[in-house]
């Protein structure tokens, strides 16, 4: 969605056709990422870089790989409010995405501890 010839299969609904599902238009775009490297802004030189380095994907139908990994330079974690986000893979999100791997890890543990422990 670089353009407006990239967003158009979103707003019309034609994106959904392609990993076959019926076409769903979507409410909005959001550009927040996008935004954060125009000239105007006020993120810093070194974040807009980084944000224009991502490499990103060629097949949307990846996308779903950065649920479990890095994929063209994002990684999706679990939000504070507990939803999905898309965070570029930086030493910093990869660590909040293993801690978040690992907390999960220990809540199941715990819950079948509780399980042997009290039938």
């Amino acid at each position: 969605m670089g353009d407006a010839e990239g967003s158009l299969p979103y707003l019309t609904g034609e994106w959904s056709v392609a990993f076959d599902y019926p076409p769903m238009p979507v409410d909005a775009i959001l550009f927040a990422s996008r935004m954060m490297t125009a000239k105007e802004s006020l993120a810093s030189t070194s974040v807009k870089q980084v944000i224009v380095d991502a490499p990103g994907i060629e097949d949307e139908k990846k996308w779903e790989d950065s649920y479990v990994k890095p994929t063209g330079g994002i990684v999706t974690v679990k939000s504070e409010l507990g939803e999905p986000i898309h965070k570029i893979a930086t030493r910093g999100v990869l660590l909040w995405k293993e801690v978040s791997g690992l907390k999960k890890q220990q809540q199941k543990q715990n819950k079948k501890m509780s399980q042997l422990i009290f039938p």
